[in-house]
């Protein structure tokens, strides 16, 4: 699958360059292109060609999320839905726990055998993919660890407004949107086109791509 796929590289080192290089090659994926320049990110999107986002941890925790950020305002949904996958060396849970946090995709420790890191790449793959849309985040749901809050952070009981987006990543054809629900909290008027779920606090409202 990923024989019709584009890599594309953001490391800040040669040697890091390098070493996601080989991996994407080993990987087998269609196309590598390292990403030195904000131009050549903005060119990133190919259509009916999915695009792999491969980041290297030595970029730093502040450029990544900046990174992360920009992928997922972008409006091209071939870049906006984009599989970023981080690459870090072995490190404490919590160090992981933070990273998955951030929006990863999914974040792959390295060493580990190339077998491995394909079958992840290739779970990106071909199946339905969920994301969460709020207010201030947008990605792959971080609780699909069952993650508890951050240190000294309560989750909060009170609903809030989200949408949940579902899709599929085909690599012949590209990103296709199945659906969007929107949920907002209870404390509005009920319309025709609402549904209401006691159990959650939400109702629900459903917009189909």
């Amino acid at each position: 699958m990923l024989d019709k796929c584009t890599a594309q590289l953001i490391t800040r080192k040669d040697a890091e360059t390098r070493q996601l290089d080989r991996i994407a090659q080993m990987a087998g994926f269609a196309t590598i292109e390292p990403i030195a320049s904000r131009r050549q990110f903005d060119a990133a999107d190919k259509p009916n060609r999915i695009n792999f986002f491969l980041a290297h941890e030595g970029v730093g925790i502040g450029p990544l999320g900046a990174i992360l950020r920009a992928v997922r305002s972008r409006e091209e949904i071939g870049v906006r839905f984009a599989p970023v996958i981080l690459f870090a060396h072995d490190m404490d849970f919590e160090a992981y726990l933070g990273l998955v946090r951030m929006g990863f995709d999914d974040v792959i420790t390295l060493p580990d055998k190339l077998t491995m890191i394909k079958s992840r790449l290739c779970n990106q793959l071909s199946w339905l993919q969920v994301y969460y849309e709020t207010k201030d985040y947008f990605g792959p749901d971080r609780r699909r660890m069952e993650l508890g809050p951050p240190s000294g952070v309560e989750r909060s009981a009170i609903p809030h407004s989200h949408v949940r987006h579902e899709f599929i990543r085909n690599p012949s054809t590209g990103i296709r949107i199945e659906r969007s629900i929107i949920r907002l909290p209870i404390k509005r008027e009920k319309s025709t086109h609402d549904r209401r779920h006691a159990d959650n606090g939400h109702w629900e409202r459903k917009a189909v791509a």
